[in-house]
């Protein structure tokens, strides 16, 4: 699978989930889903998503967003990185 065609994934993905508020009434597969995103936009595979990360994975996926914005939205415990619920959160609210 090309990055083209997982992002076509990850787009339809989120679509079909975008109604489903809570994280834990998500499908499993949507779970591994986000898990692996999330581990493609970890560059530095340290667990969490730096501002650096989250411009790269939002130029990826054709966001036009401000990284700040979303970073500041997403961020629940205020620092500066989002770890991976923060990141299903975001996901969620999403529109790609």
């Amino acid at each position: 699978m090309n990055m083209d065609d997982f992002l076509e994934l990850m787009q339809h993905q989120i679509r079909a989930n975008t109604s489903d508020r809570n994280a834990d009434s998500l499908p499993a597969a949507t779970v591994a889903f986000f898990a692996d995103a999330f581990r493609l936009f970890d560059k530095d595979q340290d667990g969490y998503l730096n501002m650096d990360e989250l411009k790269n994975a939002l130029s990826l996926v054709g966001q036009d967003g401000s990284a700040e914005n979303l970073m500041a939205a997403s961020d629940a415990n205020k620092d500066n990185k989002l770890d991976f619920d923060e990141f299903v959160e975001m996901m969620k609210d999403i529109d790609v």
